[in-house]
């Protein structure tokens, strides 16, 4: 059973040219998941859409970057620069074909931030880049023998446009998805159903910034939330309590957490490096979740002295 190209409450044949009473129509594009080359929702978990959803929040932290899901739904416009298709003609004048060109849009980004679009840039030409179309009403994609996966695509953020006092600034990007056919013959749909805030229900990650001070056998580490300037530390204590950190690939617990930061005790002379321990391990923690979103953090060093 799977539920690709499959209604909510109704059922289709495809091919015949009754027009059927309802189906998947292209609306508007309303946002983009972002994912690489080998990314797909696996037959298992197309079910459901309760499977999908669950599969999709999971992949969002994915220890592996190039295995993760990356929401974008913070589309507010766009705008169709696709070329017209080109004409075939025979030497007696009858037209042979039609030559489709690639799908070329100018999206019109929320702004929410400067420091959210020097992340979002970084996906700039990247040739690996594969998205799911987020319509109205469904998740668009291309279904395969294993599963339901993405549409090859490129990205690319633009510099910001200043507004004035008439106006407002704008963040641009362009987004391309290089098969002609991505959005006709190649796609397949999953329908979202009614009351369903995709956009509230997939999130993606927070980076977070550590920094840390070695002493005596010990460190302290303290951690801001990269964007907001948010002490993660104080914020999410709780849940740092636990396994929280790894000192050299070893998941280790704070000795104790204040708002001046966590003591890691009981350390070796030396040089260590320290980071947060993977986002679903944080989750598993009470630090983030599969729906709201997770953490990640860089990685540091802290040189630790015996005396």
């Amino acid at each position: 059973m799977t539920i690709i190209n499959a209604p909510i409450g109704c059922t289709t044949g495809p091919g015949n040219t009754a027009i059927p009473s309802c189906g998947a129509t292209i609306d508007h594009l309303k946002g983009l998941f972002l994912c690489f080359d080998g990314f797909e929702i696996p037959n298992a978990s197309l079910t459901s859409f309760a499977t999908v959803l669950t599969y999709l929040q999971t992949k969002t932290l994915a220890a592996n970057p190039l295995e993760r899901l990356y929401p974008l739904s913070i589309i507010e416009g766009l705008t169709n620069n696709t070329a017209a298709p080109e004409k075939k003609n025979s030497g007696y004048g009858n037209t042979q074909y039609t030559a489709e060109q690639p799908h070329q849009f100018e999206l019109e980004l929320e702004n929410v931030g400067i420091e959210f679009f020097k992340r979002l840039r970084k996906w700039n030409g990247r040739k690996d880049l594969k998205v799911y179309w987020i319509d109205t009403e469904f998740i668009g994609g291309h279904q395969t023998s294993t599963g339901f996966a993405p549409i090859e695509a490129s990205l690319f953020v633009k510099q910001a446009m200043p507004g004035n006092i008439a106006d407002y600034t704008k963040y641009m990007a362009d987004l391309e998805l290089k098969n002609p056919k991505s959005l006709t013959d190649l796609l397949d749909t999953i329908a979202i159903p009614d009351g369903t805030d995709l956009e509230s229900e997939v999130n993606g990650i927070t980076d977070v910034t550590l920094a840390g001070t070695g002493g005596v056998l010990s460190a302290t580490v303290t951690g801001l939330m990269s964007i907001s300037k948010e002490n993660f530390i104080t914020k999410f204590s709780s849940g740092l309590a636990g396994l929280s950190f790894l000192v050299d690939g070893v998941a280790k617990a704070p000795t104790s957490i204040s708002a001046q930061g966590v003591a890691l005790l009981t350390l070796t002379a030396g040089v260590h490096t320290v980071s947060l321990v993977a986002p679903s391990d944080l989750a598993a923690l009470t630090v983030g979740s599969a729906t709201a979103g997770g953490y990640e953090s860089n990685e540091i060093s802290v040189t630790v002295t015996a005396t």
